[in-house]
């Protein structure tokens, strides 16, 4: 079965930019799995519900998350599961119906 959990984009002193519901496995699942997915699932909005031909949609996914991690290590944006923020996309948890993971950018300050 799985449970639907609710994945936001946003940015400090700014309006929520993406919202997206994902069913994950029930049980212990890795932060970084669910956001693997989140990026295969909007590659999939993107190509009308079809997978890219030729392996394109793999590749793009293996590298989408590999921006998404080195971003994530650089301190580019924190992930908030329910409002506790999440040390490593290792991390698992066991998601219920409702949870909100929200990924914040952080936006540097002007000078430094």
């Amino acid at each position: 079965m799985g449970v639907s959990v609710n994945i936001k984009e946003e940015a400090l002193y700014s309006k929520e930019v993406m919202s997206l519901f994902l069913t994950v496995p029930d049980g212990p699942v890795s932060v970084g799995d669910v956001l693997k997915e989140k990026i295969n699932q909007t590659l999939l909005q993107k190509n009308g519900g079809r997978n890219a031909k030729g392996g394109l949609q793999e590749r793009t996914l293996t590298e989408s998350y590999r921006a998404l991690k080195q971003s994530f290590e650089a301190n580019g944006f924190v992930i908030l599961v329910d409002d506790v923020q999440i040390e490593s996309l290792d991390e698992k948890i066991a998601f219920s119906n409702g949870t909100v993971i929200t990924l914040l950018k952080l936006v540097p300050l002007v000078g430094g």
